[in-house]
């Protein structure tokens, strides 16, 4: 699913595969989350990372290079991968607050 958010736009992924999801009985609002916390780390891993290009381009200091932004940004899409492994095993934690 990583390697094809990183190329596929989270919402032509989210409406492509979301017909399968209901068929499969699971919660579209779980998907959901599955879906943007996915693009999120894409929006910060190589090869495009967008966020990482945009946080470079409105930095006013040559000394900091393109690669020690994507080095600053690995430890949150680290803990971000945490996440997404944790919600999946765990799909409950996602859907907590709609089934009170």
């Amino acid at each position: 699913m990583l390697l094809a958010a990183a190329y596929i736009d989270a919402i032509a992924f989210a409406g492509k595969f979301f017909p399968i999801i209901e068929a499969l009985g699971l919660s579209p609002v779980w998907f959901g989350i599955i879906t943007v916390v996915g693009a999120e780390i894409g929006l910060l891993t190589l090869p495009w990372g967008i966020s990482c290009f945009v946080i470079k381009s409105t930095l006013n200091d040559d000394r900091i290079k393109l690669m020690d932004v994507f080095l600053g940004a690995l430890p949150f899409a680290f803990v971000m991968l945490l996440i997404l492994i944790v919600l999946i095993i765990y799909s409950s934690l996602s859907t907590v607050l709609i089934n009170r």
